[in-house]
């Protein structure tokens, strides 16, 4: 709650949370938690704040969050990334190519460059 509450700026609380459970088996590692929300909202609302996670206390620091994704869904994904190191690499303009979209429906997107 400490690390969502953090990164939405103190507009989530445990009302917001349906389930929450550990993933994997007891042991002294490092487990994942796996957190369901009462809507997508919230959860986009966590994903679009995401940046917010470097800001975090140092005992937080090592913290990551990232959508519950299938085998399947994460082999896509991970094709779709590789795909877009290519794009950038061939490309001679400038553009940024990014993943966007939920899991199960993400896609290739170009975005102009921003010259500081």
């Amino acid at each position: 709650m400490r690390i969502l509450s953090a990164i939405t700026d103190e507009k989530f609380d445990m009302s917001n949370v349906v389930k929450h459970y550990r993933l994997g088996k007891r042991s002294d590692n490092v487990r994942p938690l796996l957190v369901r929300l009462k809507s997508k909202v919230l959860k986009n609302l966590i994903m679009e704040s995401l940046n917010n996670l470097k800001n975090l206390d140092d005992d937080l620091k090592g913290i990551g969050i990232g959508h519950d994704m299938t085998k399947n869904q994460r082999i896509k994904c991970r094709e779709l990334m590789n795909l877009v190191r290519e794009k950038e690499a061939a490309d001679k303009e400038d553009f940024v190519y990014k993943v966007r979209g939920e899991p199960g429906n993400l896609k290739i997107i170009r975005i102009k460059k921003r010259l500081h």
